[in-house]
């Protein structure tokens, strides 16, 4: 497998650890609004995901979907804390945060590697979704530290 395939199966699967992520998170925090935008950005993670999955080989697909050690244990992590006590929608949100900077890194990465004109259209035309939902999360956390 070249740098590049390896990079966008790398993506589609810390894609589909934010989907899972978010999908939990939605299910965990105390206010409507969270679980709503939470709800819609597991959306965002899965379609973008399933586009890109559609270029994946077979195999790098399936390995894809397993999602990544880091996303699960990002997750974990998140259930503990939460569960330890404090404001489980602060401790979602500053871990789903830190799920973005990953995505953003696994764009960046993709984009800088692929050379496939079909790829590299396809991550230039979901990369202002991703970075807008980065965005939304990186201003919900400063706004929960303020």
């Amino acid at each position: 497998m070249n740098d590049a395939s390896h990079d966008l199966k790398h993506l589609v699967a810390v894609l589909r650890d934010g989907e899972k992520f978010y999908v939990d998170a939605a299910q965990k925090v105390r206010l409507d609004d969270h679980r709503e935008l939470f709800q819609q950005m597991a959306t965002t993670k899965r379609e973008i995901a399933d586009d890109l999955d559609s270029l994946l080989s077979d195999s790098d697909r399936a390995d894809a979907a397993e999602g990544t050690w880091t996303g699960k244990i990002r997750a974990c992590y998140a259930d503990a804390r939460a569960a330890l006590g404090g404001d489980t929608d602060t401790v979602f949100v500053r871990q789903l945060e830190a799920a973005e900077d990953r995505v953003m890194d696994a764009f960046r990465s993709t984009l800088s590697m692929t050379r496939a004109r079909k790829v590299r259209k396809s991550l230039e035309r979901h990369y202002p979704r991703a970075f807008q939902a980065h965005e939304r999360m990186s201003a919900m956390k400063h706004a929960a530290q303020a």
